[in-house]
């Protein structure tokens, strides 16, 4: 069965992009699947193969910061802003990061050192506490 083409049919915006904006070189050579491929249809590591992947993780990496609800994160990759604020905001985040993982650390090595084990204690006894007012 041959597929045909509509001329006047409206073409679906990619999900989740704003419209007005295109794919970059490195998605659109993705989607049509231009890799060099061997005869024994394994794919080639080559050159252009590296690059292509180099390229996807930087456009991958620079999505996950702008769409990201990280405070901070988006400040990184947005464009416009000057080199020494988006590298504020790196330090900032850096900084951030490296706190908290020192915190965890800090935290389980107590808790495997000194673990916390709480129960409950049934073995009441009857013990009569006077309550005296204040004179």
């Amino acid at each position: 069965m041959e597929q045909t083409k509509f001329k006047n049919q409206p073409s679906v915006p990619d999900v989740g992009r704003p419209h007005g904006k295109r794919l970059t070189k490195t998605m659109k050579a993705i989607r049509k699947g231009k890799s060099k491929v061997t005869p024994n249809g394994r794919p080639k590591a080559s050159f252009n193969t590296l690059r292509l992947f180099r390229r996807s993780f930087i456009f991958q990496t620079k999505e996950f910061f702008d769409n990201s609800t990280l405070h901070g994160v988006r400040y990184i990759a947005e464009e416009g802003r000057p080199f020494f604020e988006r590298f504020m905001w790196f330090c900032f985040v850096a900084f951030g990061f490296i706190a908290a993982v020192v915190i965890i650390f800090s935290l389980w090595e107590k808790f495997q050192t000194n673990p916390t084990i709480t129960g409950l204690d049934t073995d009441f006894h009857n013990q009569q506490v006077i309550f005296r007012p204040h004179a």
